[in-house]
């Protein structure tokens, strides 16, 4: 077997990378409200962090779980940057800085 189709129940980073390291091609939607970017904001793959319209670094803290085990990694500005900007109100309106949480099975 080479690839494998499932509906989106399937949809998650367990199976993704299951699949992946068996050499199997997972061909499943991706569930509910998953965006593969976050707009305004710049992912730099190899150091690992966002860069925000402002042009702040939000770098990796750390790595959280939810109640159902998903793995997540947690991104965020320093609350200094996000105080002095002007695009807090937009950006981080209930928030002293802006944090960005992704799967840790993203790439």
């Amino acid at each position: 077997m080479r690839e494998v189709a499932a509906d989106t129940n399937y949809s998650n980073g367990v199976n993704y990378a299951l699949l992946e390291a068996q050499g199997i091609t997972p061909w499943i939607p991706v569930f509910g409200k998953y965006k593969s970017q976050i707009e305004g904001f710049s992912y730099d793959q190899q150091a690992d962090y966002f860069t925000c319209p402002a042009g702040k670094q939000l770098p990796f803290k750390c790595f959280d779980s939810d109640p159902d085990g998903r793995l997540s990694k947690r991104y965020s500005a320093s609350s200094r940057d996000c105080r002095l900007c002007p695009r807090k109100p937009t950006c981080a309106p209930k928030s002293t800085k802006r944090k960005i949480t992704r799967t840790a099975y993203d790439a």
